[in-house]
């Protein structure tokens, strides 16, 4: 299972819904590659469907939903790998968070499935991956 190197993030509201980081996020996925978010990167914590479905079931990645969505905006990975990469971190947030496995996994896979379904307009492919 990957792992969280950011225990916690620190960010700030710009708006309804918005939020800016003043720390950097960085984890370590399943294959022992890392991923970071940079400060300042802008999120809302999720957007999709799948996302307002798993906050409802009472789960809610914040720094997941991040990482994803500043994989989504700079490109920095192809679409299907950020959206792989949301699954995998989330379930280890879920985790870190005391979640059970089962449910982990589930929530997961909602946010997942609901990146997959709704997500592909807001992929900026400028990165070119």
């Amino acid at each position: 299972m990957g792992k969280w190197i950011t225990p916690t993030m620190d960010v700030t509201v710009l708006g309804d819904r918005l939020y800016k980081t003043l720390t950097v996020i960085e984890y370590e996925a399943d294959d022992g590659k890392r991923y970071k978010a940079p400060i300042g990167t802008v999120t809302n914590f999720g957007s999709t469907w799948g996302t307002l479905i798993a906050a409802m079931l009472d789960g809610i990645a914040q720094m997941a939903c991040t990482m994803h969505d500043h994989n989504y905006e700079s490109g920095a990975v192809s679409r299907k790998k950020a959206d792989q990469l949301l699954r995998e971190s989330s379930y280890a947030e879920f985790i870190q968070q005391g979640k059970e496995e089962e449910e982990a996994r589930e929530l997961a896979d909602t946010f997942y499935y609901g990146v997959r379904l709704f997500g592909g307009r807001y992929y900026n492919d400028k990165g070119g991956k």
